[in-house]
């Protein structure tokens, strides 16, 4: 990697632990800040030679400290969930706007050559078109994608006022082992507790675009090796949406569980946008992406996780 000192914002996370893991085989110099409000320390216990500290990103003298010797950022640290944007708007713009403004504003005066961005499909709201492409309008329907639209803004100004490089990437919906929340491991959860039915959020006919960890870390590590992604923004899906009741199918499948029940709550969410697809076209050809992991791979793989770390179902 051209990059030998780089800072992971968000790391002991769901995805940050993941691109910890790979940063460590490419045997960079990592350190990870994250307040652990959403992670886990146990994401990166078994990995010695990173550096860790548990604070906000939100705290500008903190930041000061630790982005002063650093060459790159992957800043993943957010406040990830809608329905807390909804409940505790204040929360979430500390976290996504004060805490992104703080890191981009201590760059101006440290090493840093590169922020890799995570972004959120969020920032499009309801679409007018599937699949979303990059350019799409913007207009975002909860405090969520709003910040993560704004982080996002901000970042290409940094780029094109102060030259710092940015690449921002918007997630669909990520998958995997460490996941703590979310659909698939809410209905894990659910099941531990009763295989005989499966109560879903909503009516089931949301579509997802889900795709694998694995798959998102490459692509943050393609982004950080190659100028091509400077001052771009990439969706991260594959392409394949998948409604949520028949996700829900799939994984009773996988678990064998043939007699299950589904069940509707009929209510959602303020916030929660109906249809999510992404088109990867640009992503595939700026970073020569032939494939994707298939979903039925990524399930196998957070289903197995699950039962070993969390219980049997």
């Amino acid at each position: 990697m051209k990059y030998s000192r780089v800072l992971v914002t968000g790391g002991a996370g769901f995805i940050g632990s993941h691109l910890v893991d790979a940063l460590v085989k490419n045997g960079v110099t990592i350190r990870v800040i994250d307040d652990l409000s959403s992670g886990f320390k146990q994401n990166l216990e078994h990995l010695d030679k990173i550096e860790f500290i548990e604070e906000d990103i939100s705290k500008l003298d903190v930041i000061q400290k630790v982005v002063s010797d650093i060459d790159i950022i992957f800043h993943i640290a957010a406040n990830a969930s809608v329905p807390m944007s909804v409940e505790n708007p204040t929360l979430d713009y500390m976290s996504n706007m004060t805490g992104t403004f703080n890191l981009l504003k201590t760059c101006l005066d440290s090493e840093v050559k590169k922020i890799v961005y995570a972004s959120s499909a969020a920032i499009f709201g309801e679409p007018k078109y599937l699949p979303i492409n990059e350019e799409h309008s913007k207009m975002p329907i909860s405090p969520y994608g709003a910040s993560k639209l704004a982080a996002e803004l901000y970042g290409f100004a940094f780029q094109e006022t102060y030259g710092i490089k940015f690449t921002s990437l918007r997630i669909f919906n990520a998958i995997g082992p460490r996941q703590p929340r979310y659909v698939i491991f809410d209905f894990l959860n659910k099941l531990k507790k009763d295989n005989s039915n499966l109560d879903i959020l909503g009516t089931g006919k949301n579509i997802r675009d889900f795709i694998y960890v694995g798959d998102v870390v490459k692509i943050f590590i393609d982004c950080a090796e190659k100028a091509i992604s400077d001052g771009e923004a990439y969706n991260l899906g594959t392409g394949v949406g998948i409604s949520i009741t028949e996700l829900a199918i799939k994984i009773l499948k996988e678990l064998n569980l043939n007699n299950t029940k589904l069940t509707y709550t009929g209510f959602s969410w303020k916030g929660d946008i109906l249809k999510l697809i992404s088109n990867p076209n640009k992503l595939k050809k700026d970073l020569n992406i032939k494939k994707f992991t298939p979903l039925s791979e990524a399930l196998s793989d957070e289903i197995n996780w699950f039962q070993q770390k969390i219980g049997k179902i």
